[in-house]
């Protein structure tokens, strides 16, 4: 019986030398996996930063683009802004001209021909010379005459030009070419 017993021991302690074998080397796969899992995750960890990284590279480009754009279109000043929106036209930086409005009254001419009034601002700078050319047009607004101006204009002047032909066939005048040169 001592036999059987010692036999039965050795048995029970074999089975549990196994279960310790066991466990031993499950615990090892886990420890693997979880060295894996780790692995893994730094893998897709550097990767996504590397994405976001890019995305801010971007993001930074695009913004610095947009920033330039903004800067090119707010780099009009408020004259030539207040200018466009009252139909005025540009030349150069800081001289302005266009037709007169509404405001303006041509005087009349009796036995026909045309006459208008052209305005010309120097608002950020002096006109210096003043070189104006129209066209004067009939009824087909086929060109039938010419008419230039040459005028001074200084710093911060505003200036009106009555442009007139006295052709009766004349119906309108047309611009054809504006210079305001300075000697600066």
């Amino acid at each position: 019986m001592n036999d059987n017993s010692d036999k039965s021991v050795q048995d029970e302690l074999n089975k549990l030398i196994r279960e310790v074998n066991e466990s031993a080397e499950s615990t090892d796969h886990k420890a693997d996996r979880a060295t894996h899992d780790v692995s893994t995750f730094a893998s897709m960890f550097f990767q996504l930063s590397l994405v976001g990284m890019m995305c801010l590279g971007f993001g930074i480009w695009v913004g610095q683009s947009t920033a330039r754009i903004g800067q090119s279109q707010s780099s009009l000043s408020r004259d030539q802004v207040i200018a466009a929106e009252q139909g005025w036209r540009a030349e150069g930086s800081g001289v302005f001209y266009r037709w007169c409005r509404e405001e303006c009254h041509a005087p009349r001419l009796y036995g026909g021909g045309v006459s208008q009034v052209f305005e010309v601002h120097c608002a950020n700078r002096p006109c210096g010379e003043i070189i104006m050319r129209f066209n004067v047009l009939n009824r087909q607004s086929q060109p039938i005459g010419k008419i230039v101006l040459e005028e001074n204009g200084l710093q911060g002047e505003f200036r009106r030009f009555i442009v007139e032909s006295q052709n009766p066939d004349a119906v309108s005048i047309e611009l054809s070419e504006f210079k305001a040169q300075a000697r600066v």
